[in-house]
């Protein structure tokens, strides 16, 4: 958004009653001093009165849509961060098409496909939420500071790195971009992923530094296999000796750091330089939802045998497994003999992964909880209702892996929802009522993860 229309839509919000914090939060700017001097730039441009009054004649109907999506999402934005208080995790909320609350079908792993329609319509909003990020990540990571960015595969990273407005008079020191997840190239991609969703991370490491230009970019891909196939893994033996050779690679130890990952057992790699994952201020991913709307499903044929693929796609159905944090399965938050017989089972495929563990997201975010003024933290980027429960289930945690979420409404409701049903449901029938606009008609699928009616 450029400052005009930044001016513009800064000064219709608070012309609307929203206070200087609040607009602020809506729009991801920096304080309320920031609010501020654009008010007084608006009010110098004689946009509004200081009643005050609008006095520009029109708005132009993109920025007026903007406008009220802003009001609406603004609302459950807060209501999210008011369930969690403690968490201190900044959430955006982006409008989802009406196509995606029409559309959704449930698309479980190995039994639906997908749906065309509710695949387009979460394609835009993803879009949409990716350049919300974007732009807030961009505030974070050009401000004159070195940084050490980490970046997760897939379309939500992908499309978010796309998005963030490079600021050139703004990059002045050395941004190191490394890649946390293992290279899928070694891997033939599987039908029917499409292109647009198949977004490697290596790729987009070379997207990022690319953008930035080779002056201040340095590259950090990690280049091993995403994951050891269990094809490869004849015994407990021939998996620790493949693991150990492929953790032993100079990409890996710069990244990660040597040592046995698997057993917590590291140790210093051969290099002055500390592993970058512990300098790290800055990481951007997105979550997994395992269905045929994702990626990581197609692989699973490759990194699972047919035993281990029905157990996931079983335990996928009756909510044991609620989605992945950079290809590793994450089990409900719910504590019970079940799910500790789940996370015994996880454990043995997850070792498989060579990529960032879900315990790497939490110490990031947790660095950056302590010191908020260095790099964005854990930007986490997602769409749609079918990523609620994996985001319940990270928000669970003691320790969250999250420090900044950004989401469109289709998710939020969803999500909204699971952590607090009473917040919900007074939701819905006060300030909540322009999110359910056209419920009659949401598809059944919509409607059970996003309740219209008690």
């Amino acid at each position: 958004m450029d400052d005009y229309h930044k001016t513009l839509l800064v000064a219709g919000l608070f012309c609307e009653g929203l206070s200087r914090h609040d607009i602020a939060s809506v729009l991801s700017l920096q304080d309320e001093t920031e609010v501020q001097a654009i008010l007084e730039t608006a009010l110098t441009r004689k946009y509004f009165h200081y009643e005050p009054v609008l006095t520009i004649q029109r708005m132009d109907e993109e920025l007026a849509a903007t406008l009220r999506n802003e009001m609406v999402t603004h609302v459950i934005s807060t209501e999210l961060e008011n369930v969690l208080p403690a968490r201190h995790i900044h959430i955006r909320v982006i409008q989802s098409p009406l196509e995606m609350f029409e559309h959704y079908e449930d698309a479980s792993a190995g039994e639906t496909e997908m749906n065309e329609q509710y695949l387009k319509a979460e394609t835009r909003s993803l879009r949409a939420v990716a350049h919300a990020a974007g732009n807030g990540i961009a505030r974070h990571v050009f401000d004159g500071r070195e940084h050490i960015i980490g970046l997760n595969y897939g379309a939500s990273v992908m499309h978010t790195v796309k998005a963030i407005p490079v600021l050139p008079s703004r990059i002045t020191k050395r941004l190191t971009i490394a890649s946390l997840f293992g290279d899928l190239g070694y891997f033939p991609v599987p039908p029917p992923v499409k292109q647009e969703g198949y977004a490697p991370c290596n790729e987009i490491v070379s997207l990022f530094a690319d953008r930035i230009g080779s002056q201040h970019a340095v590259r950090a891909p990690l280049n091993v296999p995403a994951f050891i196939p269990h094809s490869s893994v004849e015994s407990d033996d021939a998996f620790k000796s493949i693991h150990a050779f492929l953790t032993r690679h100079e990409s890996y130890v710069s990244i990660f750091g040597a040592g046995d990952r698997t057993t917590n057992r590291l140790i210093p790699n051969d290099s002055t330089a500390p592993p970058l994952l512990t300098q790290m201020d800055t990481v951007i991913t997105g979550v997994g939802s395992i269905d045929n709307y994702g990626s990581l499903t197609r692989f699973m044929p490759t990194w699972l045998d047919a035993d281990e693929s029905r157990k996931v796609l079983a335990y996928c159905r009756d909510g044991s497994i609620v989605g992945d944090l950079g290809g590793y399965l994450v089990t409900a938050p719910e504590t019970s003999d079940k799910i500790e017989q789940v996370k015994t089972f996880l454990d043995a495929i997850n070792r498989r992964l060579i990529a960032a563990t879900v315990d790497d997201f939490k110490a990031v975010a947790e660095r950056h909880a302590k010191n908020p003024h260095s790099g964005a933290g854990v930007v986490c980027i997602a769409a749609g209702a079918r990523k609620a429960r994996i985001l319940n289930a990270l928000l669970a945690e003691q320790s969250c892996p999250v420090s900044r979420l950004f989401i469109d409404s289709h998710c939020a409701l969803a999500l909204l929802h699971l952590l607090d049903p009473a917040r919900y449901s007074a939701l819905r029938s006060t300030h909540g009522k322009q999110l359910l606009t056209g419920c009659s008609g949401w598809s059944k699928a919509t409607k059970a993860l996003i309740p219209v009616e008690d």
